[in-house]
This record gives C-alpha cells, sequence and structure tokens, in this order.
C-alpha cells in the first residue's frame, strides 16, 4: 500500500516537471492511467514475490520427502512440469503482450475522454455529442477486446496449472507400479499427502507468476 501511494506521488511530481512537448507526448491519458492502473499493480506485488521462491523451494522439499515413499515416481510431479514448461513459457509471453496492448488502449481511452472533458462546451455547441459517444464506444471496444484476450489466456493459464495437480495421484502412482512397486494402505494415505504438499505450489506459482508479469509492464511503462 505504501509503494502504491509513493509510486503515485512520484509519478505526479514527475508529471509536473515535464516540459510541454514532453507533456504532450504523453497525453493526460498515460499520466491518469499510470497513476491509478499501473502503480495498483504493487499493491500485491509483495505479497506475490515471497511464492516465487517459496513455492519451487516447498515443491522440491515435498519431492525430497515423497522420494523416500515411491522412490523415482516421486520425480513425475518435476517430470509434469517439464513437460508443461513450454506451453506455458508460450502463455506467459502471450500474456506479457496482451498487458501491454490492454495498457496502451487503456492510454487512448483515457486521452479521449479526457479532451472531451476538456472540450465539452465546443462539443455541446456544435452538437457533437453522438460523433464522441461513437468514438468513446470504439475505443472502449477495442480495450475490452484485449481485456477479453487477456483473460482467456490467464483462464487458460489457470486450467493448466490447476488441472496438473489434479493429475498428479495418477501419474505418480502409476508410475510407481510401473516401476515394480506395490501400494498398500499406508503407503497410499501418506504419499496423497506429501502430494497435497507438491500441489500447493503448482497451485500458487502460476498465480504469483501472473501478477509478476503485470507488475512488470507496470514497471516498464513508469
Amino acid at each position: 500500500m505504501r509503494t502504491w501511494g509513493a509510486t503515485s506521488c512520484m509519478v505526479f511530481e514527475k508529471s509536473l516537471r515535464l516540459s510541454q512537448p514532453a507533456a504532450a507526448s504523453y497525453g493526460p491519458g498515460a499520466v491518469t492511467n499510470i497513476m491509478q492502473v499501473d502503480s495498483a499493480r504493487f499493491d500485491f506485488a509483495f505479497f506475490h514475490l515471497n511464492f516465487i521462491f517459496s513455492m519451487p523451494l516447498m515443491l522440491v522439499l515435498g519431492v525430497v520427502l515423497l522420494y523416500r515413499n515411491l522412490g523415482i515416481a516421486a520425480f513425475t510431479p518435476l517430470l509434469v512440469m517439464g513437460v508443461m514448461f513450454p506451453l506455458n513459457k508460450m502463455l506467459v509471453k502471450r500474456l506479457m503482450n496482451l498487458s501491454r496492448e490492454t495498457s496502451i488502449a487503456r492510454d487512448a481511452r483515457i486521452k479521449v475522454l479526457m479532451e472531451v472533458v476538456h472540450a465539452v462546451r465546443l462539443v455541446k455547441m456544435l452538437a457533437w455529442e453522438r460523433r464522441i459517444m461513437d468514438l468513446v464506444r470504439q475505443m472502449r471496444d477495442a480495450e475490452m477486446r484485449r481485456i477479453a484476450r487477456f483473460k482467456a489466456f490467464e483462464v487458460l493459464n489457470g486450467l493448466v496449472w490447476q488441472g496438473m495437480p489434479l493429475m498428479l495421484p495418477v501419474l505418480t502412482f502409476g508410475a510407481f507400479l510401473a516401476l515394480g512397486g506395490i501400494l498398500d494402505t499406508a503407503l497410499v494415505f501418506s504419499s496423497l499427502a506429501l502430494l497435497d504438499m507438491v500441489r500447493i505450489p503448482m497451485n500458487l506459482f502460476p498465480q504469483a507468476l501472473q501478477v509478476v508479469i503485470q507488475v512488470k509492464v507496470g514497471m516498464d511503462r513508469i
């Protein structure tokens, strides 16, 4: 919260010192968007940033403990993550590009709205209300299309990482049986508890990664 407020104040103070050509190149929409949207991304950044370091450690610890129960089959979660890494890399890259495109579209819409507010008397005198409404609606529709694509890829990324942990018990026990292991009640229940420990970082890590991506885009814009 303090970082959010400090960043907003810093951007506002910097905008007051911009020269006229520099201020015109940014426009009121970009500055307002940076203060209200990009700076607000720091609000959850530090909370999720801890997951980037703690979740891989928790995953490794869970696999080590699982190795004591299932042997080589305990590395099945790491193998699944390795297989899904190219898809995750593609989704992360696409999410970052869509986040940048959404910010640019939002800047353009806010710039038009600010110009309309400043020239509202002229708009009323010339009876341009319908034209201005159509223009703003077009800008908003373009922004919403980018937001929809961003959310679609965000949901796909979540489905990939949320769906994989559900398959971990089947894949892990299947690998254990294929390697000649014998399952009993004590082994199954203790291994399921350890698989829950492995499932937590696999669920939380992609969420943290999405937040970090948005913070990275916001930092580049600031």
